[in-house]
C-alpha cells in the first residue's frame, strides 16, 4: 500500500512539473534563433555565461535591448523581461509584439516591421513610442499618460486619439489616412508633423507652445495660427490655402507655402524671417523690405508685377529665385550691382532697381533737381554734381534699349566721378536717393 501511494505521488509530481516548464527548467523559452543569439551575447543579461537565459536573469535586467536589424521574426521570450526599460526592435520581420508583461517599459522603437496591431495598454510608463512603417490601422494610447514623443508615420491610421496624452511635445503622423486630428488636450506640443494625410481642418488654437509645424500635402483651406506666437517654422505646401495671417507669428524664421492658392502674403511683422518659399501661387505683389534677416527667397511661378527685396541684406542672400513671373519687369533691391551679378534666376524682362514704379503701388518720389552731368559728350570720365550731400545714392546707366550697363551705390556723396568702361554710344543716366529721383539724363560716350 505504501509503494502504491509513493508511485502515485511521483506520477502526480511529474505531471505538475511537465505542465509548468518554469518550475521544471527556469529557462526563458526563446524560439527565434537570432533573438536568442543576441541575448546570450549580452553579459549584462547572460550573467552566468551558459547557453540559456534564465527567467531570473531576464527579470533582473532593467536596461536596453537593441534588436534593430537582426532579422528577428518572433520576440517570444520578451515577456520574461519584466523590468525592461528600453526596447529597440526596428527593421525586423515582426508581425506581432506582446508587451503585456513589460510594465516598466519607457521607450519603444519598433519601426519598419509588419505589425498590424500594437497593444500598449500595459505600459503606462512609456514616454517615447516610434512605430513608423508598419501596417497599423489603429493605435490606442489611452493608458500612456507620460508619452512625450509619438512617431507613427507610414501606417494606415484613419483616427488618432491623443486627448489623454497631455505630455506629448512631439508628434509625427505623416503618411496616414487621417481626416481629422484633435490636439486640444496637447498644450505642451512644440512639434507637429502631419504631412500627407487627408486633413481639411487643423485647429491649433490651444497649442501655444508650438514651434515647428509641417502640414504639407493635405486639403487645408484655412490655417489659423493666431495663438501660436512661439512658432519658428511653417511648412504648409500643397494645400488649398487662399490666405494665411502671420501677423502674430513674430518669431517665424522659415515659411514654405508652395502650391497653394495665395493671392496675398503679408510678412511685414515677420522681421526674423530668413527663408521664404512661396512658389506656385497667385501672388501679384510681394513686399519683403521689412524682412531684414531674409537670405533665401523662392517665389517662382506666380503672377508678380511687384517684388520689393530692398531689405538692406541683399549681399547675404544665398538663394534668389523669382523666374516664371513674366510681368515682373522691375525688382526693387538694396544693392543693384550685387543683384545683377548674383541673382540670375529671374526672367529676361526683369531689371533690378532701388526704386520701382508699378501700377497699383504707391511709389511717388520727389524729382531730384539741380543735377549737373559733365562733360557731355565724354570719352572717359563723367562727373555728376548733386545739389547737396545725400546719405545714399544709386547711379544707373542704361543703353538705348533700356538695359542697365552700369550700376553703383554710393554713401555720403554730393559729387561723383565715374570712369566709364562702356562702348561708345548714347546712354541714359538716372540718380536715385531715399526720397528723390531724377528723370533720365541723356549723354554720349565717344
Amino acid at each position: 500500500m505504501t509503494t502504491l501511494n509513493f508511485a502515485t505521488v511521483m506520477i502526480i509530481l511529474a505531471s505538475c512539473l511537465m505542465s509548468n516548464p518554469s518550475i521544471y527548467a527556469q529557462n526563458v523559452v526563446i524560439p527565434d534563433a537570432n533573438f536568442k543569439t543576441y541575448l546570450l551575447g549580452q553579459n549584462a543579461i547572460n550573467t552566468n555565461g551558459d547557453a540559456e537565459i534564465q527567467i531570473s536573469e531576464a527579470q533582473a535586467f532593467n536596461g536596453m535591448l537593441n534588436l534593430n536589424s537582426l532579422n528577428i521574426a518572433d520576440l517570444t521570450g520578451i515577456e520574461s523581461f519584466t523590468n525592461l526599460n528600453t526596447l529597440y526592435c526596428s527593421n525586423n520581420q515582426l508581425s506581432t509584439l506582446n508587451l503585456s508583461n513589460n510594465t516598466a517599459l519607457s521607450t519603444l522603437s519598433c519601426n519598419n516591421n509588419q505589425l498590424s496591431s500594437l497593444n500598449l495598454s500595459s505600459n503606462p510608463l512609456l514616454t517615447l513610442v516610434a512605430c513608423n512603417d508598419n501596417q497599423l490601422s489603429s493605435l490606442n494610447l489611452s493608458n500612456n499618460p507620460l508619452l512625450s514623443l509619438l512617431s507613427c508615420n507610414n501606417n494606415q491610421l484613419s483616427n488618432l486619439n491623443i486627448r489623454n496624452n497631455t505630455s506629448i511635445t512631439r508628434l509625427y503622423c505623416d503618411n496616414n489616412q487621417l481626416s481629422s486630428l484633435d490636439l486640444s488636450g496637447n498644450t505642451m506640443l512644440d512639434l507637429l508633423s502631419c504631412n500627407n494625410n487627408q486633413l481639411a481642418n487643423l485647429n491649433l488654437n490651444g497649442n501655444i507652445a508650438l514651434k515647428l509645424l509641417a502640414c504639407n500635402n493635405n486639403q487645408l483651406t484655412n490655417l489659423n495660427l493666431d495663438d501660436n506666437t512661439a512658432i519658428t517654422a511653417i511648412a504648409c505646401n500643397n494645400n488649398k490655402l487662399s490666405r494665411i495671417d502671420l501677423s502674430n507669428n513674430t518669431a517665424l524664421m522659415t515659411l514654405s507655402c508652395d502650391n497653394n492658392q495665395l493671392t496675398v502674403l503679408d510678412l511685414d511683422k515677420n522681421a526674423t524671417l530668413t527663408r521664404l518659399s512661396c512658389n506656385n501661387n497667385q501672388l501679384s505683389h510681394l513686399d519683403l523690405s521689412k524682412n531684414t534677416a531674409l537670405v533665401r527667397l523662392f517665389c517662382t511661378n506666380n503672377q508678380l508685377i511687384s517684388l520689393n527685396v530692398r531689405n538692406g541684406n541683399n549681399s547675404n542672400f544665398t538663394h534668389f529665385h523669382a523666374n516664371n513671373n513674366p510681368n515682373l519687369t522691375c525688382i526693387q533691391v538694396t544693392d543693384i550691382s550685387y543683384s545683377v551679378a548674383n541673382w540670375t534666376n529671374v526672367d529676361s524682362v526683369a531689371n533690378f532697381r532701388t526704386f520701382c514704379t508699378v501700377t497699383g503701388v504707391t511709389t511717388t518720389k520727389a524729382t531730384l533737381s539741380n543735377v549737373q552731368v559733365y562733360p557731355n559728350p565724354t570719352n572717359k570720365r563723367l562727373t555728376i554734381a548733386l545739389d547737396k550731400l545725400y546719405p545714399t545714392a544709386t547711379i544707373t546707366i542704361n543703353n538705348i534699349m533700356g538695359q542697365p550697363v552700369w550700376v553703383n551705390n554710393y554713401s555720403g556723396v554730393q559729387n561723383i566721378d565715374i570712369d566709364l568702361e562702356i562702348a561708345n554710344g548714347v546712354y541714359f543716366l538716372s540718380i536715385e536717393t531715399e526720397e528723390h529721383k531724377t528723370k533720365s539724363i541723356k549723354f554720349i560716350k565717344n
